[in-house]
């Protein structure tokens, strides 16, 4: 369309102020649409415009709203793709970390019916050795290994089979305590451990 802009009309489309005094303007509007969608318009003006620029300018909109949407439909997919893209990394983490939960329950398993054995032959040490104090408290720090053993079996159960585990209070000043005496018999003699636990409430 051909039209007439006051001086204020053209001042609003160009984003400057109106000069005082000034003429009308003579301008040319051409939809922007794509298949009959219309979603924005292109005003031109100037003096030496007429209606004889009308087809000239309406052709450049039309590809001027083609490369809009174009750009538009690839900006799409691009985040599409992106999206996609962080779909399958977290699906293949997710096939990742349940094969390894499987393969963690299978172990857990297995070691778990190890120590269920070792207990046993603890217990039936302790007995026969009933009388014998020094390889009693051995027999009962590897009855205690063989606990916290189970404990973590457990978790790796746990975590296999995607069970929720269940937080229990631990006593630090004993797991500690517990560690040395497993590590004495393995350090040398001029290793020297020194350990400074919590004072107890």
């Amino acid at each position: 369309a051909f039209v007439s802009l006051r001086p204020e009309e053209a001042a609003l489309l160009r984003g400057a102020p109106a000069p005082a005094g000034g003429q009308p303007l003579a301008a040319v509007l051409a939809p922007l649409s794509v298949a009959d969608d219309l979603f924005g318009l292109l005003a031109v003006s100037g003096p030496e415009l007429g209606p004889d620029d009308i087809p000239l300018l309406t052709a450049f909109a039309h590809l001027a709203a083609a490369g809009w949407r174009k750009t538009g439909i690839m900006r799409d997919l691009e985040e599409s793709l992106r999206q996609l893209k962080l779909t399958q990394e977290q699906l293949l983490h997710a096939q990742k970390m349940e094969a390894i939960g499987r393969l963690a329950g299978g172990i857990a398993h297995d070691f778990n019916n190890m120590l269920t054995v070792i207990s046993g032959y603890t217990s039936l040490l302790m007995d026969t050795l009933e009388g014998d104090r020094p390889a009693q408290d051995d027999l009962l720090q590897i009855k205690n290994t063989i606990k916290r053993a189970a404990a973590l079996t457990s978790r790796l159960l746990a975590f296999g089979r995607k069970q929720i585990l269940q937080p229990t209070v631990l006593d630090l000043n004993s797991v500690v305590a517990n560690s040395v005496t497993l590590l004495r018999p393995l350090i040398g003699e001029d290793i020297e451990i020194a350990v400074q636990l919590a004072p107890r409430p």
